[in-house]
């Protein structure tokens, strides 16, 4: 739900993928890649709709928010292992979204909808940002344009 809101709406070489079966088919989406924006369901205490947002290239991310799994590496393990490889993004942001119900089934629950609007508009307004600087930083760095 969230990538289908952020379609078409970042820079030029920015591309989204969605619905990955499983985590390791982020090694693949992530490849060549400066910056990554993750969004994922969450299962934890919290409450549904909660958002956790993390920096996952400057920390591991928290095993006590993963929970159990129905895929074979979770995110956490595909990040983990992406940084063990040396193949992880210099910029990896994680948003992760508590689910309430995760058995198969028509539509969101509503707390769950509307935290996946929220994160959309926060994704879309970081990526801006963040496209804006490194944009910058290659000019300044090498005096071209990005």
């Amino acid at each position: 739900m969230v990538v289908r809101r952020l379609q078409g709406r970042f820079p030029l070489a920015t591309s989204t993928v969605e619905g990955l079966d499983e985590p390791a088919g982020l090694f693949a989406a992530w490849d060549g890649a400066h910056g990554v924006w993750i969004i994922d369901a969450a299962r934890c205490a919290a409450a549904p709709g909660t958002v956790f947002r993390f920096r996952a290239d400057e920390r591991p991310l928290p095993a006590q928010l993963i929970g159990p799994s129905t895929h074979t590496l979770s995110v956490a393990d595909a990040v983990e292992i992406g940084r063990a490889l040396g193949g992880l993004p210099r910029f990896v942001v994680v948003h992760a979204i508590v689910g309430r119900d995760f058995s198969r089934g028509e539509g969101l629950d509503p707390d769950v909808a509307a935290a996946a609007r929220g994160v959309a508009a926060t994704v879309r307004a970081e990526v801006a940002r963040w496209a804006a600087r490194y944009a910058a930083a290659c000019t300044t760095a090498t005096g071209h344009d990005a």
